[in-house]
């Protein structure tokens, strides 16, 4: 089940404006459907990974606990941004195990970068390739990084950046065309 678009659209305003209410609206609006972002995401990690899905969106959630301050645009931008955090918290526990000095666990991520068999990268190299993506071309790391780690349809990315289907389209080859070519090990 989906969040109602327009619904959720006001309460973010709202929330904006300083309604306290209508955040509290929001988490109880969009808390199902941030756990199936959470869940993907975590199915996509390898299975040394213990974080549960729910975890992952309370700690998301309190990344944007000061998020009052957000232009929201719509339901798309909203769960965009809570999938950044979600990235954000998979990386710094990626960060904090390997800073360990027994190398607890290594976190990885599967992704499909082709529509072959998916691989499985570790999360902090992806985000690395995603961070270079972005310094060659913003718009394409923010497509990869919501088709990725929101698992938003190009529908949906195509309303979140208020973009065109088809440039999208464009722009999801060709950052898939770049992580390939930088997620593949030479040969």
């Amino acid at each position: 089940m989906t969040i109602a678009t327009d619904q959720l659209t006001v309460l973010l305003k709202q929330w904006q404006q300083g309604d306290q209410h209508a955040h509290h609206s929001i988490v109880q609006l969009a808390y199902q459907e941030l756990k199936t972002i959470a869940r993907r995401q975590l199915a996509r990690e390898s299975s040394r990974n213990e974080l549960q899905p729910t975890q992952l969106v309370h700690e998301a959630y309190l990344k944007l606990q000061s998020a009052q301050q957000i232009d929201w645009q719509n339901r798309q931008h909203y769960l965009a941004v809570c999938a950044r955090a979600m990235r954000q918290v998979l990386v710094d526990i990626a960060r904090k195990s390997q800073s360990n000095r027994h190398k607890a666990r290594q976190v990885t991520l599967t992704v499909s970068i082709d529509s072959g068999q998916p691989d499985i990268i570790d999360t902090l190299t992806i985000d690395s390739a995603l961070d270079q993506l972005e310094k060659f071309n913003r718009q394409q790391a923010i497509i990869a990084e919501l088709r990725f780690f929101g698992g938003l349809t190009i529908p949906e990315t195509a309303t979140a950046l208020n973009l065109s289907t088809a440039t999208v389209n464009r722009n999801w080859r060709a950052a898939r065309a770049y992580l390939r070519s930088e997620l593949t090990p030479a040969t």
